[in-house]
Protein backbone atom coordinates (compact mmCIF):
# COMPACT_ATOMS: atom_id res chain seq x y z
CA UNK A 1 0.00 0.00 0.00
CA UNK A 2 1.40 3.38 -1.01
CA UNK A 3 2.00 6.01 1.66
CA UNK A 4 -0.58 8.40 0.19
CA UNK A 5 -3.23 5.65 0.14
CA UNK A 6 -2.42 4.64 3.71
CA UNK A 7 -2.64 8.26 4.89
CA UNK A 8 -6.01 8.66 3.15
CA UNK A 9 -7.41 5.56 4.85
CA UNK A 10 -6.26 6.75 8.29
CA UNK A 11 -7.81 10.18 7.74
CA UNK A 12 -11.01 8.65 6.37
CA UNK A 13 -11.26 6.35 9.39
CA UNK A 14 -10.86 9.36 11.70
CA UNK A 15 -13.65 11.15 9.81
CA UNK A 16 -15.84 8.03 9.96
CA UNK A 17 -15.38 7.78 13.73
CA UNK A 18 -16.45 11.39 14.22
CA UNK A 19 -19.54 10.85 12.03
CA UNK A 20 -20.50 7.61 13.77
CA UNK A 21 -20.30 8.77 17.37
CA UNK A 22 -21.71 12.25 16.65
CA UNK A 23 -24.85 10.86 15.01
CA UNK A 24 -25.29 8.15 17.64
CA UNK A 25 -24.93 10.72 20.41
CA UNK A 26 -27.53 12.93 18.73
CA UNK A 27 -29.85 9.92 18.59
CA UNK A 28 -29.32 9.05 22.26
CA UNK A 29 -32.22 11.18 23.66
CA UNK A 30 -34.55 9.71 21.03
CA UNK A 31 -33.66 6.14 21.95
CA UNK A 32 -33.43 6.78 25.69
CA UNK A 33 -36.85 8.40 26.26
CA UNK A 34 -38.90 5.30 25.24
CA UNK A 35 -36.71 3.17 27.53
CA UNK A 36 -37.28 5.47 30.48
CA UNK A 37 -41.02 5.59 29.73
CA UNK A 38 -41.10 1.80 29.16
CA UNK A 39 -43.09 2.43 26.02
CA UNK A 40 -42.64 -0.32 23.41
CA UNK A 41 -44.50 1.55 20.66
CA UNK A 42 -42.17 4.52 21.06
CA UNK A 43 -39.20 2.15 20.92
CA UNK A 44 -40.35 0.94 17.51
CA UNK A 45 -40.48 4.54 16.25
CA UNK A 46 -37.13 5.35 17.85
CA UNK A 47 -35.51 2.40 16.11
CA UNK A 48 -36.68 3.75 12.75
CA UNK A 49 -34.81 6.97 13.57
CA UNK A 50 -31.68 4.94 14.29
CA UNK A 51 -32.15 3.05 11.02
CA UNK A 52 -32.26 6.28 9.02
CA UNK A 53 -29.26 7.55 10.97
CA UNK A 54 -27.50 4.40 9.76
CA UNK A 55 -28.32 5.31 6.17
CA UNK A 56 -26.90 8.79 6.72
CA UNK A 57 -23.77 7.31 8.30
CA UNK A 58 -23.18 5.12 5.24
CA UNK A 59 -23.64 8.11 2.94
CA UNK A 60 -21.18 10.23 4.91
CA UNK A 61 -18.74 7.32 5.01
CA UNK A 62 -18.77 7.28 1.22
CA UNK A 63 -20.32 3.82 1.04
CA UNK A 64 -22.64 3.26 -1.88
CA UNK A 65 -25.18 0.57 -1.07
CA UNK A 66 -26.76 -1.39 -3.90
CA UNK A 67 -29.68 -3.65 -2.96
CA UNK A 68 -30.51 -6.27 -5.56
CA UNK A 69 -33.98 -7.84 -5.72
CA UNK A 70 -35.30 -4.84 -3.83
CA UNK A 71 -38.83 -5.71 -4.92
CA UNK A 72 -38.70 -8.67 -2.50
CA UNK A 73 -38.40 -6.40 0.55
CA UNK A 74 -41.49 -6.49 2.75
CA UNK A 75 -41.83 -3.95 5.55
CA UNK A 76 -45.05 -5.46 6.91
CA UNK A 77 -44.22 -9.13 7.34
CA UNK A 78 -42.46 -10.98 10.14
CA UNK A 79 -39.20 -12.67 9.18
CA UNK A 80 -35.94 -14.02 10.47
CA UNK A 81 -33.12 -12.49 8.44
CA UNK A 82 -29.91 -14.51 8.03
CA UNK A 83 -27.05 -12.50 6.49
CA UNK A 84 -23.48 -13.68 6.09
CA UNK A 85 -20.90 -11.92 8.27
CA UNK A 86 -17.51 -10.65 7.12
CA UNK A 87 -17.01 -7.28 8.83
CA UNK A 88 -18.15 -5.00 11.66
CA UNK A 89 -19.59 -2.91 8.83
CA UNK A 90 -22.25 -5.58 8.22
CA UNK A 91 -24.23 -4.43 11.25
CA UNK A 92 -24.64 -0.89 9.89
CA UNK A 93 -25.29 -2.02 6.31
CA UNK A 94 -27.86 -4.70 7.17
CA UNK A 95 -29.36 -2.81 10.12
CA UNK A 96 -30.10 0.30 8.06
CA UNK A 97 -31.59 -1.74 5.21
CA UNK A 98 -34.13 -4.03 6.91
CA UNK A 99 -37.43 -2.11 7.05
CA UNK A 100 -39.22 -4.19 9.70
CA UNK A 101 -39.52 -3.89 13.45
CA UNK A 102 -36.47 -5.99 14.22
CA UNK A 103 -34.33 -7.28 17.06
CA UNK A 104 -30.73 -8.36 16.61
CA UNK A 105 -28.61 -10.88 18.42
CA UNK A 106 -25.48 -8.93 19.45
CA UNK A 107 -22.23 -9.60 21.26
CA UNK A 108 -22.42 -8.96 25.01
CA UNK A 109 -19.02 -7.26 24.82
CA UNK A 110 -20.71 -4.30 23.12
CA UNK A 111 -22.57 -3.56 26.37
CA UNK A 112 -19.41 -1.79 27.58
CA UNK A 113 -19.29 0.53 24.58
CA UNK A 114 -20.70 4.06 24.87
CA UNK A 115 -24.13 4.59 23.26
CA UNK A 116 -23.94 1.30 21.33
CA UNK A 117 -24.03 -0.60 24.60
CA UNK A 118 -27.24 1.18 25.60
CA UNK A 119 -28.82 0.33 22.24
CA UNK A 120 -27.91 -3.36 22.44
CA UNK A 121 -29.07 -3.65 26.05
CA UNK A 122 -32.47 -2.01 25.59
CA UNK A 123 -33.32 -2.62 21.94
CA UNK A 124 -31.70 -5.95 21.08
CA UNK A 125 -30.48 -9.23 22.60
CA UNK A 126 -26.95 -9.41 24.03
CA UNK A 127 -25.32 -12.83 24.18
CA UNK A 128 -22.00 -14.21 25.38
CA UNK A 129 -21.34 -16.52 22.46
CA UNK A 130 -18.90 -18.74 24.35
CA UNK A 131 -21.26 -19.20 27.30
CA UNK A 132 -23.82 -21.99 26.93
CA UNK A 133 -26.07 -20.49 29.63
CA UNK A 134 -26.09 -17.11 27.91
CA UNK A 135 -26.89 -18.70 24.54
CA UNK A 136 -29.77 -20.66 26.10
CA UNK A 137 -31.12 -17.48 27.73
CA UNK A 138 -30.92 -15.52 24.48
CA UNK A 139 -32.76 -18.32 22.66
CA UNK A 140 -35.62 -18.00 25.16
CA UNK A 141 -35.66 -14.21 24.75
CA UNK A 142 -35.82 -14.52 20.98
CA UNK A 143 -38.71 -16.97 21.18
CA UNK A 144 -40.62 -14.49 23.36
CA UNK A 145 -39.87 -11.62 20.97
CA UNK A 146 -41.14 -13.43 17.89
CA UNK A 147 -44.34 -14.26 19.75
CA UNK A 148 -44.82 -10.49 20.17
CA UNK A 149 -44.51 -9.99 16.41
CA UNK A 150 -40.89 -8.85 16.09
CA UNK A 151 -38.63 -9.89 13.26
CA UNK A 152 -35.11 -11.07 14.08
CA UNK A 153 -31.72 -10.46 12.52
CA UNK A 154 -29.24 -13.27 13.21
CA UNK A 155 -25.84 -13.90 11.65
CA UNK A 156 -25.89 -17.72 11.46
CA UNK A 157 -22.09 -17.86 11.28
CA UNK A 158 -22.06 -16.47 14.83
CA UNK A 159 -18.98 -14.29 14.42
CA UNK A 160 -17.18 -12.61 11.53
CA UNK A 161 -15.72 -14.97 8.98
CA UNK A 162 -11.95 -14.37 8.91
CA UNK A 163 -11.18 -17.50 6.87
CA UNK A 164 -10.69 -17.85 3.12
CA UNK A 165 -13.88 -19.91 2.93
CA UNK A 166 -16.97 -18.11 1.68
CA UNK A 167 -18.89 -19.06 4.85
CA UNK A 168 -18.12 -20.39 8.29
CA UNK A 169 -20.07 -23.31 9.70
CA UNK A 170 -23.62 -22.24 10.56
CA UNK A 171 -25.14 -22.30 14.02
CA UNK A 172 -28.74 -23.51 14.05
CA UNK A 173 -30.21 -20.92 16.44
CA UNK A 174 -32.01 -18.89 13.74
CA UNK A 175 -33.57 -22.03 12.30
CA UNK A 176 -34.53 -23.43 15.71
CA UNK A 177 -36.58 -20.28 16.23
CA UNK A 178 -38.02 -20.07 12.73
CA UNK A 179 -39.33 -23.63 12.42
CA UNK A 180 -41.42 -24.06 15.61
CA UNK A 181 -42.73 -20.50 15.34
CA UNK A 182 -43.51 -20.90 11.60
CA UNK A 183 -41.63 -17.72 10.65
CA UNK A 184 -40.18 -17.39 7.13
CA UNK A 185 -36.41 -17.09 6.67
CA UNK A 186 -34.98 -14.34 4.44
CA UNK A 187 -31.38 -14.98 3.36
CA UNK A 188 -29.33 -11.82 2.73
CA UNK A 189 -25.96 -11.96 1.01
CA UNK A 190 -23.54 -9.16 1.90
CA UNK A 191 -20.74 -8.48 -0.59
CA UNK A 192 -17.90 -5.97 -0.22
CA UNK A 193 -17.83 -5.07 3.46
CA UNK A 194 -14.73 -7.14 4.15
CA UNK A 195 -12.76 -5.13 1.59
CA UNK A 196 -13.87 -1.78 3.02
CA UNK A 197 -13.43 -2.68 6.70
CA UNK A 198 -11.50 -5.92 7.29
CA UNK A 199 -12.48 -7.90 10.39
CA UNK A 200 -9.12 -7.54 12.14
CA UNK A 201 -8.88 -3.80 11.55
CA UNK A 202 -10.79 -0.67 12.50
CA UNK A 203 -9.66 1.08 9.32
CA UNK A 204 -12.39 2.04 6.86
CA UNK A 205 -12.35 3.21 3.27
CA UNK A 206 -15.19 4.32 0.99
CA UNK A 207 -16.55 2.03 -1.70
CA UNK A 208 -19.47 -0.10 -2.82
CA UNK A 209 -21.42 -2.76 -0.93
CA UNK A 210 -23.97 -5.07 -2.53
CA UNK A 211 -26.86 -6.74 -0.71
CA UNK A 212 -28.66 -9.63 -2.39
CA UNK A 213 -32.20 -9.81 -1.03
CA UNK A 214 -33.80 -13.22 -1.42
CA UNK A 215 -37.33 -14.54 -1.52
CA UNK A 216 -38.48 -15.72 1.89
CA UNK A 217 -38.30 -19.43 2.65
CA UNK A 218 -41.52 -20.70 4.18
CA UNK A 219 -41.23 -22.81 7.33
CA UNK A 220 -44.94 -23.46 7.98
CA UNK A 221 -44.72 -27.10 6.85
CA UNK A 222 -41.34 -27.87 8.44
CA UNK A 223 -40.55 -29.61 11.71
CA UNK A 224 -37.46 -30.04 13.86
CA UNK A 225 -36.00 -32.78 11.67
CA UNK A 226 -35.95 -30.34 8.72
CA UNK A 227 -33.67 -27.82 10.45
CA UNK A 228 -30.34 -29.16 9.08
CA UNK A 229 -31.73 -29.16 5.54
CA UNK A 230 -33.07 -25.60 5.99
CA UNK A 231 -29.66 -24.45 7.21
CA UNK A 232 -28.00 -26.07 4.19
CA UNK A 233 -30.51 -24.42 1.84
CA UNK A 234 -29.67 -20.96 3.21
CA UNK A 235 -25.94 -21.66 2.97
CA UNK A 236 -26.29 -22.70 -0.67
CA UNK A 237 -28.19 -19.50 -1.50
CA UNK A 238 -25.52 -17.29 0.07
CA UNK A 239 -22.63 -19.22 -1.48
CA UNK A 240 -24.17 -18.96 -4.97
CA UNK A 241 -24.10 -15.15 -4.69
CA UNK A 242 -20.64 -15.00 -3.12
CA UNK A 243 -19.15 -17.21 -5.84
CA UNK A 244 -20.08 -14.59 -8.43
CA UNK A 245 -17.69 -12.18 -6.73
CA UNK A 246 -15.17 -14.55 -5.13
CA UNK A 247 -14.97 -17.63 -7.39
CA UNK A 248 -11.81 -18.84 -5.64
CA UNK A 249 -12.86 -17.90 -2.10
CA UNK A 250 -11.62 -14.88 -0.19
CA UNK A 251 -8.05 -13.82 -0.85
Amino acid sequence: MKLAEKLFIYLWTFWAGIVFFTLLTLCLPIIAIPVWLRNEKLKVSAWQVVRYAGKLILFLWGIKLEIRNKHLMDANGQYIYTPNHRSYLDAVVVGSSIPNQIKYLGKAEILNWPVLGFIVKHYHIPVQRNNAGSRHLSLGQMNELVKSGASLGIFPEGTCNTTKNLLKEFHEGAFKIAVPNKIPIVPITVVGTGELMPRNSILLKPGKVILYWHKSIETSTLNESDIPQLSTQVQQILIADLKQHYPNGYA
